[in-house]
């Protein structure tokens, strides 16, 4: 801003933003704002119009403390959970994204006409309360645990990275 100049807003997404930080100071508040500042890894920004335009990296605003009110503290927090809910988005989304990659197989049974199965086994992690007790069943492509109350898991062995025992 310049003093005793127009006043100009400019608009900015949250995930411009790097790190957020409030700090007391006596009977100041300071809000520090840290943006990504040029092309990296995690961010990909357009090319600047002007030679002469610069990235702004840091943003700090103070304020006068009051100790029932302090709106740049309330700022800092609700920058935060945006910043939180924008992590979860993405990786909503790349779980989404791979999921979608690699369609559900559905197990085929073996095509001997005995069963084979192991029987009262504890899964973990727990489905349901202390102890899920049940069956697991071998398939010509994956194994199903079935509990004693129907609850079905399937795995597929295209799943399974790694196998010990």
């Amino acid at each position: 801003m310049i003093p005793n100049g127009p006043t100009s807003f400019i608009p900015f997404h949250i995930s411009t933003i790097k790190s957020c930080n409030d700090t007391q100071q006596g009977q100041w508040t300071f809000l520090r704002i840290n943006f990504h500042v040029g092309p990296s890894a995690s961010m990909q920004y357009p090319a600047l119009p002007e030679d002469n335009a610069i990235w702004v990296r840091e943003l700090t605003m103070k304020t006068k403390s009051s100790s029932s009110n302090n709106r740049l503290s309330v700022a800092c927090k609700q920058i935060k959970e945006c910043l939180k809910q924008l992590k979860t988005q993405e990786t909503e989304a790349d779980v989404k994204a791979l999921q979608g990659e690699k369609e559900l197989e559905a197990l085929v049974p073996l095509k001997s006409a005995r069963k084979e199965q192991l029987e009262n086994l504890c899964i973990r992690p727990n489905l349901v309360g202390k102890k899920t007790i049940g069956n697991l069943e071998i398939h010509q492509n994956g194994v199903r645990f079935v509990t004693h109350q129907g609850n079905k898991v399937d795995i597929c062995f295209s799943n399974v990275k790694h196998c010990f025992f």
